[in-house]
């Protein structure tokens, strides 16, 4: 039977560079996610958005994930982490390039996963999630999760219930962190400097980014959008 969550050793993604990462059934994602669906400008109806799995090759893992029979929230939480579990530990770890933990429950399983990584490998593991709106950060259990948010409001909202944000905003107007409507804007080191997750580190330390109020920059890309 096709699990319905993986988690591979070694990445090749370009901006990522070379980590472990995640894969979960888009199950796992809140519907609420601006990126899971759009609607068809022709017709109105609802057609696949513009999440970067839904791009090619990613699209193969992701119709195969969501191919799975296992449909049960829980089930495929203990799949995934059981999957990280496994994984060797040699590199910093990205956890759901797709997926997410739309309830508290799949948050306490997944992030007890995470911290047990970090804590036999000695390397951070980390992920986002756009179900911070009804998820607790305490579920979180201390492991690095940064809130997606589409607006300034979302990175108010989403501190006031503990979590680190990142935006994606049209464009940044240079390398240095900057202010949008009040708020300070870390740009994404990737997109203005070429600089590789696994070398930046940026999204690794929650807690610091919270102390220092902070916020990541995603500049809006051909799969990435402003909301």
């Amino acid at each position: 039977m096709q699990a319905p969550a993986i988690a591979v050793p070694i990445t090749g993604d370009s901006k990522t560079g070379k980590i472990s990462a995640t894969w979960a059934s888009m199950e796992t994602c809140p519907s609420d996610c601006p990126y899971l669906f759009k609607a068809d400008p022709e017709t109105g109806e609802l057609i696949p958005g513009d999440c970067y799995t839904y791009q090619y090759p990613a699209i193969l893992t992701t119709n195969r994930l969501n191919g799975s029979a296992v449909k049960n929230l829980i089930k495929i939480a203990l799949c995934e982490a059981q999957a990280i579990d496994g994984l060797p530990g040699t590199r910093v770890l990205r956890v759901h390039i797709l997926g997410d933990c739309p309830t508290d429950e799949t948050a306490r399983i997944i992030s007890s996963a995470m911290l047990r990584y970090q804590w036999r490998s000695g390397y951070l593991a980390y992920t986002y999630t756009h179900a911070w709106r009804v998820v607790s950060i305490k579920s979180w259990q201390g492991a690095n999760v940064l809130a997606s948010c589409e607006t300034v409001a979302d990175i108010r909202k989403a501190r006031k219930r503990g979590y680190a944000a990142a935006l994606v905003v049209r464009d940044f107007p240079g390398e240095k962190v900057y202010k949008l409507d009040g708020e300070d804007i870390a740009p994404c080191p990737h997109t203005t400097r070429g600089i590789q997750c696994v070398d930046c580190g940026l999204c690794f330390d929650t807690a610091k980014l919270r102390k220092l109020g902070l916020s990541i920059g995603l500049k809006e890309t051909g799969t990435l959008k402003v909301a």
